[in-house]
């Protein structure tokens, strides 16, 4: 299966290990109205090491015409500030 988008983001550190994930999503009907018995995440699948998105169910363009997917990224061998106190 090829995905049908790639999302991808760069981190300028040389030990980087992003991962990328589901916040939420948004389906909208012909009117513009929020469709809320819509599931996008049971429509669309994220690799969570490559950002490759797949559609692995049916799309229904009569009962929704716009799907926001909304992605994040975390890269998992960031090192993490010290909390200093003064």
């Amino acid at each position: 299966m090829s995905p049908f988008v790639r999302i991808q983001s760069k981190d300028p550190d040389s030990n980087s290990d992003l991962h990328y994930s589901w916040i939420g999503s948004e389906a909208l009907n012909e009117k513009g109205d929020i469709v809320s018995s819509y599931q996008a995440e049971s429509v669309f699948s994220i690799n969570e090491l490559t950002g490759d998105v797949f559609v692995i169910g049916e799309l229904d363009r009569e009962l929704v015409q716009t799907i926001k997917l909304q992605v994040a990224v975390e890269d998992f061998a960031a090192e993490l500030e010290q909390q200093v106190r003064i």
